[in-house]
């Protein structure tokens, strides 16, 4: 049978088999456009739609109808993260923080079956709340020192500044890179490679499907914000020589349900300029169907996702595949930035080579 790249199974407009229209194929296992050729995301929401449109088909047909065309209702997006902290997007509603965190819990209590359930769930999140207890789906990874941030990734301050390299970092005058971004990014995970690149002469630009600012996570509480240089519907793969995918939980699972921003990465990986992502930035690899048969790393709480995806998960500082370059944690960022420096600097040493009268970049000083 036919899957795509993340191994999914094409279907129809009515969820179906183009071989068999009695097969309905739903959820993570199934690749589905809108009408205007998109893929919906992989995220809950579109399934729980998915089961229902299907009920609603077999019912029709039971009764000799034929079922209209499936259509995704893009409800919005809710993500939470510590004990105050979450972000919602409906719309053009944007909000975070703590009232976006009680609209987060009272929303999935909300949408659980039965009033029992409602009430027992509910009791049990206020006792877990008020007895500081961690619940089963709390990542804790250790570091060399014993310790993790609030959603399991390494603290968010990057190894002495002595370690870095930069003298060894590339020259990378007349380039220009894209970093691609939303509120909740691991902060040094953005703050630190744009401060790098732009030091060795790149132009950094951040990206984000909205403009103004977007706030960072450090450790366990909102931190910097940084500027919003570029919206993401006002650019192009054109426009710069590498992106990339910093992570942090709240941003990649917010962006991998963006189909303009998951469309975006897609076609600059298609390109064949660099593509990087750390920790949990490879969500969105994942989500473009990118890693099948393909090496990669990211933080070992989505090692499976990654294998699910048809990657060789590899647990390396840095791992390049062609024009994909992944790393695991905050820690590995020296050498994360370092190996972005060098794959922009050889795609720009190519295009010398192929356009004359421009120069080779060689080590900054």
């Amino acid at each position: 049978m036919e899957t795509d790249k993340s191994g999914r199974i094409p279907v129809g407009p009515r969820l179906t088999l183009a071989e068999d229209e009695r097969v309905f194929v739903l959820g993570d296992a199934a690749r589905v456009l809108d009408a205007a050729g998109r893929e919906l995301p992989g995220i809950a929401p579109a399934a729980k739609q998915q089961g229902s449109y299907a009920a609603r088909s077999l019912r029709a047909l039971l009764r000799g109808e034929t079922p209209p065309p499936f259509r995704y209702r893009d409800r919005g997006q809710l993500a939470t993260i510590g004990r105050r902290a979450a972000v919602i997007s409906y719309g053009r509603l944007r909000l975070r923080g703590r009232l976006a965190w009680w609209i987060w819990g009272l929303a999935h209590v909300y949408f659980l079956i039965g009033l029992r359930s409602r009430l027992l769930v509910g009791l049990q999140w206020l006792w877990s709340y008020v007895a500081f207890e961690r619940g089963a789906r709390l990542v804790t990874g250790l570091t060399s020192a014993g310790r993790t941030d609030a959603h399991g990734c390494p603290p968010s301050s990057p190894p002495p500044s002595a370690s870095t390299g930069d003298t060894n970092m590339r020259d990378l005058s007349g380039t220009k890179i894209a970093i691609l971004a939303t509120d909740g990014f691991e902060q040094s995970e953005l703050l630190e490679p744009r401060r790098r690149l732009s030091d060795a002469g790149g132009s950094v630009e951040v990206v984000s499907p909205g403009d103004g600012s977007i706030r960072g996570w450090n450790k366990d509480r909102w931190d910097q914000s940084v500027a919003v240089d570029r919206r993401l519907d006002e650019v192009s793969v054109e426009d710069y020589d590498a992106l990339v995918l910093p992570g942090g939980q709240i941003n990649p699972d917010v962006l991998r349900a963006d189909r303009d921003a998951v469309a975006f990465v897609r076609r600059f990986a298609e390109s064949g300029k660099p593509v990087a992502a750390i920790c949990h930035g490879p969500w969105l690899l994942v989500e473009a169907g990118l890693l099948r048969g393909r090496r990669a790393t990211s933080y070992h709480s989505i090692r499976t996702d990654l294998r699910n995806a048809g990657a060789e998960w590899d647990d390396r500082a840095v791992v390049t595949d062609g024009n994909l370059i992944t790393s695991r944690t905050p820690d590995d960022l020296p050498a994360f930035v370092e190996r972005v420096a060098e794959a922009v600097a050889e795609a720009a040493e190519k295009g010398a080579a192929e356009a004359p009268g421009r120069q080779p970049r060689g080590p900054s000083s």
